[in-house]
């Protein structure tokens, strides 16, 4: 799947998401994910997801200058 539009979703009227190589949904509790990741016969993340996720981002904020090596 390379790009899902919302309507009516909870508190999102309408969105497009266009996806990459890893694109993780988040958000609080009880706001749809689950829902849309059985919609669309998505997997589950799992805990190496996670920590990719985490490195990922770490050094992002490294690379632009707003976190320490």
């Amino acid at each position: 799947m390379k790009k899902l539009t919302l309507r009516n979703n909870g508190q999102i009227k309408e969105a497009e998401l266009n996806f990459g190589d890893l694109t993780l949904l988040v958000g609080p509790q009880v706001s749809g994910k689950p829902n849309e990741q059985e919609k669309h016969n998505s997997r589950p993340v799992s805990e190496d997801d996670a920590e990719f996720s985490v490195a990922a981002i770490g050094l992002m904020l490294r690379e632009i200058g707003w976190a320490r090596p």
